[in-house]
């Protein structure tokens, strides 16, 4: 089923470590917000118009992630 040498149970093993990482919400919603002061802390990402939407912290928990809707383009028109 899969190719030699590729240690499935260790790739199940991690897929599940990082899924557990990215459903941290509470996680997120700081990561997102540290995302967000960098960009708009760089006047070249703000002046080519990077923006990365507020978190709305109110409306937040551990099982939902609020945030402001901004209307944007895919990251591949980006590059």
């Amino acid at each position: 089923l899969a190719p030699p040498g590729l240690f499935l149970e260790n790739v199940i093993r991690v897929g599940r470590e990082e899924l557990k990482v990215e459903c941290d919400y509470r996680r997120e919603v700081e990561n997102q917000k540290r995302f967000r002061s960098l960009i708009s802390s760089d006047a070249g990402l703000v002046a080519d118009r990077f923006r990365v939407p507020e978190v709305i912290e109110d409306l937040c928990t551990d099982k939902i992630l609020v945030t402001e809707y901004v209307h944007g383009g895919t990251i591949d028109k980006v590059v």
